[in-house]
């Protein structure tokens, strides 16, 4: 699934701090992989898979700064430039199908944020329907929906949906910091609001249970019906949020081991920064590679690969190795 909108900075900064001891123990069980990038790319970050054996993500131009889509097969990067009047294209999500979710930057005169998907060598501009000049992604799921925002580029107003097939569907806000977050294969969306996560279907709102002795919770993704992200008490940051997941909505189920996970996928497999789960139980910490110090995690894949970064913390280029672990 998509790369999450609950940023964890201060658990992205302390993940050296936090393997610590367990890196011998983690080394036999994940073995991370740093993608190669292009001469001339500065760095970037991969963000997606199609569970296959490829990977998707974004690459920072080392000349101009802008950003561009790179896709991963067979451990060689391509580059994809930008639609054809923008200026930038970040990968947000990719399914089984390859079918990948961009959200492109700088588009015509007036410098809109426009969505678009690719497969097969092409872009294809999703429709903007009731009169909106921006569009913004959020994820796709595995049937080729596509969830994301409608409005300007500083204010999204509505949530839309771009179905596999057929027209769009918006969905108007009903509470208060209403966000859209995830979306399952069946369609089912993953909202966090100001009073937590919903999830929505077919017009049904339904609030997920904060953890009991928190003060609130947050959602990162949802598959097959399951939740994950974190709780945290009154004035606890977002990185020190504990970890969650929710196998109903009523039901929240602490993960030990680790901070709030950032996606999980078909089978269960769970993953934050630095640690994974599997249907709730630890499934080991991942080490960061020889070189580096800090690392970032953005989502797994059906074939039970981990996608995130890797980079140096005290430089001006922390996060930029795209990565990938698997099991040894």
């Amino acid at each position: 699934m998509a790369w999450r909108a609950v940023a964890l900075t201060s658990a992205i900064i302390a993940a050296a701090g936090v393997l610590g001891t367990g890196q011998a123990a983690a080394a036999a069980g994940w073995q991370p992989t740093v993608l190669p990038l292009p001469d001339g790319w500065r760095g970037g970050w991969a963000v997606a898979t199609d569970g296959k054996g490829e990977y998707s993500g974004t690459f920072v131009d080392g000349n101009d700064g802008s950003l561009n889509v790179v896709i991963w097969r067979g451990g060689q990067a391509t580059v994809v430039n930008p639609p054809t009047g923008c200026n930038d294209a970040e990968t947000v999500d990719e399914n089984a199908s390859r079918l990948i979710a961009v959200a492109a930057s700088g588009c015509g005169e007036d410098s809109h944020t426009v969505a678009y998907t690719y497969r097969g060598g092409a872009y294809q501009e999703l429709p903007r329907p009731g009169g909106y000049a921006d569009s913004h992604l959020t994820a796709v799921n595995t049937r080729g929906d596509v969830l994301g925002q409608l409005g300007t580029r500083a204010e999204p107003e509505v949530t839309v949906v771009w179905p596999a097939s057929g027209e769009p569907v918006v969905i108007p806000d009903t509470l208060a910091g209403q966000s859209p977050t995830d979306i399952d294969d069946d369609g089912t969306i993953l909202f966090n609001t100001d009073t937590g996560p919903y999830l929505w279907r077919d017009g049904t709102m339904t609030a997920l249970t904060v953890p009991d002795n928190f003060d609130a919770a947050f959602a990162q993704a949802i598959r097959g019906g399951v939740v994950v992200g974190g709780a945290t008490r009154p004035g606890e940051e977002l990185g020190n949020a504990a970890a969650y997941w929710w196998p109903e909505p009523t039901s929240p189920d602490r993960l030990f081991g680790g901070r709030a996970p950032r996606d999980i996928n078909a089978s269960g497999l769970t993953a934050g920064v630095m640690m994974t789960w599997q249907n709730g139980g630890p499934d080991g910490t991942l080490p960061i590679p020889p070189g580096y110090d800090t690392a970032d995690v953005t989502a797994v894949g059906d074939d039970d690969s981990v996608l995130g970064s890797v980079g140096l913390q005290n430089t001006d280029r922390p996060f930029d190795q795209p990565t990938v672990w698997r099991r040894s």
